[in-house]
């Protein structure tokens, strides 16, 4: 039958009009948005790091609030915060996720560093 799509093809509402799969789309808009967000936040983190004389391990100290030499998921969110940046708790957890090279659930100095260093 000639006006049946076959099952495999997708609906034209699934379609940008480029052509896309607008569910590609979306994964892709999410990676960018993502990316964009790590580069707004390792700008303004160079930019605290800059204005502190102890430079960036001050601000990694502003972050680490109980001392512990890591930095939790809360206090990266209140550190970011205190710069101007509001996450939500996903954004937060992917973040933490990235920079916490070991797994422990914590970021270190040295895991800071290479983000901030790392653009």
């Amino acid at each position: 039958d000639h006006g049946r799509r076959r099952s495999s093809e997708h609906s034209p509402s699934r379609r940008n009009s480029d052509g896309r799969d607008r569910s590609k789309s979306r994964g892709d808009d999410r990676r960018r948005s993502a990316e964009e967000l790590r580069d707004r936040i390792k700008r303004a983190l160079r930019r605290l790091s800059r204005e502190k004389r102890g430079g960036l391990l001050q601000a990694f100290e502003e972050f680490d609030q109980d001392g512990s030499g890591l930095v939790t998921r809360s206090e990266f969110r209140r550190g970011l915060r205190d710069l101007g940046l509001k996450l939500d708790d996903a954004d937060v957890f992917d973040l933490v996720e990235r920079l916490d090279r070991d797994g422990d659930g914590r970021v270190s100095y040295r895991e800071f560093r290479q983000f901030v260093d790392d653009l």
